[in-house]
């Protein structure tokens, strides 16, 4: 879906940006018994083979946020 709204909207100066970190470790992920299957699995289904962390996550989202990008509120 962004990918169509970008093609679509893209030629009106608009960007459309998306996050979907999937499985992300916590202390109840990395407390289940299946934790190293379950990470194993969950990384090689992955474009960049890595471990999504909360502040991973926080770091990107962060970028979507003025002054880090071009991204205004309908409200702006």
């Amino acid at each position: 879906m962004t990918r169509a709204m970008a093609r679509e909207l893209g030629e009106h100066g608009i960007c459309c940006n998306a996050l979907a970190p999937g499985l992300t470790l916590s202390d109840t992920i990395k407390g289940r018994k299946d934790y190293g299957v379950l990470c194993t699995l969950n990384v090689e289904s992955l474009s960049l083979k890595r471990e999504e962390t909360l502040c991973g996550l926080l770091t990107r989202l962060r970028r979507f946020d003025p002054p880090f990008s071009d991204f205004h509120r309908a409200s702006d």
